[in-house]
């Protein structure tokens, strides 16, 4: 990062620009990978939900744990 700054505000030609565009420490793998453009071109998609505790789940949480959402036939009004 400090590179980048003193390429672009101090003007130091230090080759910081003939560098990938993209560098990625990969958490799990231990690497790092580099790429042109950020998402990289076989960057893959995935949709995942928040869950208790800070965790990631591709499955959706229902509104509380033990019982089913409700629905317009399961609500009943008190009088």
């Amino acid at each position: 990062m400090f590179r980048w700054y003193d390429y672009w505000i101090k003007g130091i030609d230090n080759g910081v620009m003939d560098e990938p565009a993209v560098s990625v420490f990969v958490e799990g793998s231990r690497e790092h990978v580099t790429a042109e453009r950020w998402p990289p071109k076989d960057a893959g998609y995935k949709s995942l939900n928040l869950r208790p505790r800070g965790k990631l789940s591709p499955e959706s949480e229902p509104m509380a744990a033990d019982t089913p959402p409700r629905t317009a036939s399961t609500r009943h009004h008190s009088r």
